[in-house]
C-alpha cells in the first residue's frame, strides 16, 4: 500500500504493524522472493513492530487480513472498533496468512493484498473532500 500511495502521490500516510512481534523475527524468505520478483522493495532485516495504543489512536483506518485479527483488535481496543476493517472487505474475502505455505501461496496472498489495497484506495479517494476552484470546500 505504501508503495502504491507514493507512486500515485496520494496524501495518505501508511505504516505497517503486527499483532505480535516475536524477538529476532525476520521477514519470511518466500515473502522477500515474491515481493522482489513483483517489483516491491522490502527490507528483509526490518524488525517487526507491534501495533501500539498510540498507533491505534492516531490511525484513521486499520486494515487486517483476517476476521480473527479484526476480532482480536476489537477486543484489545474496544473504543476504536470502527477503525478496524479487513483488507478484503470490498471483495468479501479474508486474506489468509501464507506462513508455512509454498511460494504459490505467497503469490496468491500478494495478489489478494493488491486487489484489497486498490479497492481501499479508491474508497479513501472517494471520501476526500473535493476542493472547489475558489479554494473552499
Amino acid at each position: 500500500m505504501k508503495q502504491l500511495v507514493e507512486e500515485r502521490r496520494e496524501p495518505i500516510s501508511v505504516c505497517s504493524r503486527g499483532l505480535i512481534s516475536p524477538e529476532h523475527a525476520t521477514v519470511h524468505p518466500r515473502a522477500v522472493t515474491v515481493l522482489r520478483a513483483n517489483g516491491l522493495d522490502i527490507d528483509e532485516n526490518r524488525p517487526p513492530v507491534r501495533l501500539s495504543f498510540s498507533d491505534v489512536h492516531r490511525a484513521d483506518l486499520i486494515l487486517v487480513m483476517e476476521q480473527a485479527q479484526r476480532a482480536a483488535l476489537r477486543r484489545e481496543f474496544p473504543a476504536y472498533t470502527g477503525k478496524v476493517h479487513t483488507l478484503g472487505h470490498w471483495q468479501g474475502v479474508e486474506i489468509k496468512d501464507p506462513l508455512g505455505g509454498d511460494e504459490q501461496q505467497f503469490k496468491d496472498c500478494l495478489s489478494a493484498i493488491r486487489v484489497g489495497v486498490v479497492a481501499w484506495l479508491e474508497r479513501i479517494r472517494d471520501m476526500q473532500p473535493v476542493r472547489r476552484t475558489n479554494g473552499r470546500y
